[in-house]
């Protein structure tokens, strides 16, 4: 490196605090994904559904939530090497408006991201919305739900599909570890996020 050469995103002055670009996103992020969590718990205790009964830990469970990844993330490299039509504009998306404050965020703001919204959507809309509109049957709660997770998630209308179709199968994930247990989906949606924002950043950090 020259004298010349930027530092790296990680020793700018504007990393070293929580401000800027990087602070922004991250209180939008925290502000945001805590208000889906007391969304869900408000919503939970209208349906008279208690959450804690959907959140056991164990060995199998994360066994479950981490093998459940492996797909997720198959499909994500599937779009993101080869962003054929529409998924150009989805890529396009991901470097040029989430890639700059990505770029700036240490390892560990990645992490706290990831898990928050794992824990925050997982309790939505699998543990109150899915849980909730299965009332009138495990398929019908499964779409439904979904067809509502897809829509928060509309940047495009491809993305809302995909967004979806993943919405199910985190669905799946949830209904059959045998308890409906949560964890195994909070897991598996932390940790496709945190892949994700990685190979963002990444990409972000070798234009700048």
């Amino acid at each position: 490196m020259t004298e010349n050469d930027p530092p790296p995103p990680d020793e700018r002055p504007e990393a070293d605090g929580i401000s800027g670009s990087r602070g922004e996103f991250l209180r939008m992020a925290t502000v945001f994904q805590g208000g889906l969590t007391l969304l869900a718990l408000g919503l939970a205790w209208l349906a008279g559904i208690n959450l804690g009964d959907q959140l056991h830990f164990t060995g199998t469970a994360v066994a479950w939530g981490v093998g459940a990844t492996v797909p997720m993330l198959a499909l994500f490299a599937i779009t993101y090497l080869f962003p054929v039509g529409p998924l150009g504009t989805i890529k396009g998306f991901l470097q040029e408006v989430l890639g700059p404050p990505l770029a700036l965020c240490r390892w560990y703001d990645l992490v706290f991201v990831a898990l928050l919204a794992g824990c925050s959507e997982e309790l939505l809309f699998r543990g109150v919305l899915q849980s909730w509109m299965g009332r009138w049957g495990a398929l019908a709660g499964l779409l439904a739900s979904n067809v509502i997770f897809g829509l928060a998630h509309a940047i495009t209308p491809t993305y809302a599909v995909l967004a979806g179709l993943l919405g199910i199968y985190l669905g799946i994930v949830f209904m059959i570890t045998g308890e409906a247990n949560l964890v195994p989906a909070i897991l598996c949606h932390a940790l496709y996020d945190l892949v994700a924002f990685f190979v963002v950043r990444s990409a972000a950090r070798r234009r700048m």
